[in-house]
């Protein structure tokens, strides 16, 4: 097997991994995540969708949507005019995110299952992108971030909160151990604001949690807030 076959297989594996973990912490995945922030994480969250900048009738991509957390503060702002698609590779945690759409019984929704380092959508699809909690729990992501960026039309807003944890906590810690011991310090937070700073206009970072949370935001270039749609 060659050097890059070897490598992509590894990466496959390490991905089928994670999405086995959060298939798994589905059903209390909201009641942890809650704890884990202190009771913090929906501030956070709702500071991340402010950021968007949504409007009425807005086309939104939540990359690595989860359980949904993000939903019902997008939905607020887009109305029943507004078009909310959630991406999210564990089929677990899709579920989750499913009943509270069907409690609600959201019209104007779609839940793709896929692999979010994966390009799935045509351009110029979406008026904001936002991906909460997930580039820090993927390998191999810079490619497929090209690709959703390529469906956000020009002068649409993205926002990316994400931890500065070692690749992996989220798993636990003896998979965080071996991708330290693999790969060493994964600082994928790094790499992502260096990405996201290239790609964007109006670019802004804040932290949150102690440092330990970061939110960053900006604009694709081109176009102009009043972009028809």
């Amino acid at each position: 097997m060659t050097g890059d076959a070897s490598q992509n297989s590894r990466i496959d594996c390490e991905r089928s991994l994670i999405r086995d973990v959060y298939d798994r912490r589905s059903p209390y995945y909201n009641v942890l995540i809650e704890m884990l922030s202190t009771g913090r994480d929906m501030l956070y969250r709702r500071e991340a969708v402010r950021r968007l900048g949504l409007r009425k009738g807005d086309r939104v991509l939540d990359l690595g949507c989860g359980t949904g957390r993000n939903f019902p503060l997008i939905l607020e702002l887009i109305g029943e005019e507004g078009r909310l698609v959630g991406v999210d590779s564990s089929t677990g945690m899709l579920r989750e995110a499913e009943k509270w759409i069907r409690a609600g019984n959201i019209s104007n929704f779609s839940l793709v299952a896929g692999d979010v380092t994966s390009a799935l959508f045509a351009g110029n699809c979406f008026d904001a992108l936002i991906s909460t909690y997930l580039f820090s729990t993927v390998m191999g992501w810079r490619e497929s971030l090209e690709g959703h960026f390529e469906s956000l039309r020009s002068g649409g807003s993205f926002v990316f909160a994400d931890d500065i944890l070692p690749a992996g906590w989220f798993a636990g810690p003896a998979v965080m151990m071996r991708w330290l011991f693999r790969y060493g310090w994964q600082n994928s937070s790094r790499e992502l604001i260096s990405f996201l700073k290239e790609k964007g206009s109006d670019f802004r970072l804040t932290r949150h949690h102690m440092g330990m949370i970061y939110i960053a935001s900006g604009r694709k270039p081109g176009g102009s807030l009043l972009s028809s749609r």
